[in-house]
């Protein structure tokens, strides 16, 4: 299962926030061949779904689940900003 660090947890609200996204949606990664690409997406069945303050932050389907198993979703600040990490 994906673990999210709070760091991460607070970015993706505010990624959301600053979207004005709706409260049903969050940032769906999709599974592209070896990469994962973030869009705003309601859940769907099967899909899982993460919350942190009441809120949905992320929204995941059954192939991104399978590949994130076991790795922590993560913020790194780089020197263009914060950024999306996944560790292994």
């Amino acid at each position: 299962m994906l673990t999210i660090t709070e760091s991460a947890n607070r970015y993706l609200c505010a990624v959301l926030d600053r979207a004005h996204a709706a409260p049903e949606t969050g940032i769906r990664l999709l599974l592209e061949g070896d990469a994962l690409t973030p869009s705003l997406d309601t859940p769907r069945a099967g899909d899982a779904t993460f919350e942190h303050d009441g809120r949905k932050v992320l929204v995941l389907d059954t192939r991104a689940c399978e590949f994130l198993d076991d790795s922590t979703l993560d913020v790194q600040t780089t020197g263009e900003g914060p950024r999306l990490v996944i560790l292994h």
